[in-house]
């Protein structure tokens, strides 16, 4: 299924790591994962969607990305 994002929320970013947390078209928590290449053009590296689960789990695993936390 193709999750249309909708709306940004908010934004990490740690040592060339960029996730965004957004919500799509029908309410669901989407994670957008960039990497900066060795040019420091950011670049897609995947989009994650937290099925059942709220904001705050979106933004903690966010935030657990960009820190390497949860690589």
């Amino acid at each position: 299924m193709l999750n249309i994002l909708d709306i940004m929320y908010h934004e990490y970013t740690d040592k060339g790591r960029i996730c965004q947390v957004w919500k799509d078209q029908v309410g669901t928590w989407v994670t957008r994962h960039f990497e900066a290449n060795d040019v420091g053009m950011n670049i897609w590296v995947k989009d994650v969607v937290h099925t059942g689960h709220n904001e705050s789990w979106a933004e903690d695993a966010a935030e657990n990305w960009v820190l390497r936390i949860n690589s």
